[in-house]
């Protein structure tokens, strides 16, 4: 069986820490990217990547209609919004929801994640634990496969 695969609507290093959390639990990360970002370090770490469009951000991260078709093709199970572009939007949230994929944030169109208010210091030291608990908290029906150990 093949193993759920999480995309990621978002950059930097928000993304990164999303892979490294979706590799820990056997997960499998779609990267989306615009061209400003081809050899950006998310999209050389996550399992697959994909092309979103232009560099504007309008055209690219914000573009629901093209995730959700990238998501589609990727064969996804789960959109993870990050934060910041398309994480507190309600219309995301429903798009995704729509399309049969599971949303990996809060149910109530609030923030996807209240780490996100506290001061950036405190977000980096904790912001790991809490993705990971958040993350394979809300995705108890994708199969997974531990990482092996073994190097």
């Amino acid at each position: 069986m093949e193993r759920a695969k999480i995309l990621i609507a978002n950059r930097g290093e928000i993304a990164v820490r999303v892979i490294r959390t979706c590799k820990e639990h056997g997960l499998k990360s779609v990267a989306v990217y615009s061209e400003a970002d081809l050899h950006a370090p998310h999209v050389e770490m996550a399992d697959e990547s994909y092309l979103l469009g232009p560099a504007a951000a309008g055209e690219s991260y914000l573009n629901i209609g093209r995730i959700i078709e990238v998501a589609k093709r990727a064969r996804a199970a789960a959109v993870h919004p990050g934060y910041g572009f398309l994480s507190e939007n309600p219309s995301f949230v429903r798009a995704v929801r729509r399309a049969g994929l599971v949303f990996i944030g809060r149910a109530r169109n609030r923030c996807a994640y209240s780490v996100i208010k506290w001061p950036r210091a405190d977000w980096q030291n904790h912001s790991e634990s809490l993705l990971c608990r958040d993350l394979v908290s809300r995705l108890p029906q994708l199969d997974r496969q531990p990482r092996s150990h073994a190097r």
